[in-house]
């Protein structure tokens, strides 16, 4: 029987970012700023199912809006395969707490085998609107077995 699978990271959009980052490949400073490593189980796969970005607690939501517009996710799961979420123009769940338009959900299955890793990256291409640094936090949902 499946188990729920939780993972999240906390990363921070500096004014006028651009560039990447990957939350869940953090260096040693930041190093309690994640939840797990980005690995499936060593006994069974996992399907990671949903992505959602979120400000931290105390965030100014429109700070947050601002750090996000723009932004393209990828998720990278197995072997040579990625998903790219797209442009996040969605609205997070601060600026409106009933809506589910903050979550990414796959039109593939993102599979990651035993033992596997996976990533997600953030780019940004054109800066970020925001005018101070914005903590936020990313979490994956999914299934391990």
């Amino acid at each position: 029987m499946p188990r729920p699978y939780v993972n999240w990271a906390k990363f921070t959009v500096k004014p006028e970012m651009t560039g990447t980052i990957q939350p869940f490949k953090q260096t040693a400073e930041d190093r309690y700023s994640k939840g797990k490593e980005p690995v499936a189980p060593a006994s069974s796969k996992l399907r990671i199912y949903k992505l959602m970005i979120h400000g931290a607690p105390g965030t100014d939501p429109k700070e947050v809006q601002k750090a996000v517009q723009g932004a393209v996710v990828t998720i990278e799961g197995q072997t040579g395969k990625k998903v790219e979420c797209g442009p996040a123009f969605f609205r997070t769940k601060e600026c409106n707490p009933y809506t589910t338009d903050h979550a990414y959900g796959f039109p593939v299955e993102i599979v990651v085998p035993a033992g596997g890793e996976y990533n997600v990256v953030i780019s940004y291409e054109k800066p970020s609107a925001n005018q101070n640094p914005v903590d936020l936090f990313i979490e994956i949902e999914g299934e391990e077995g």
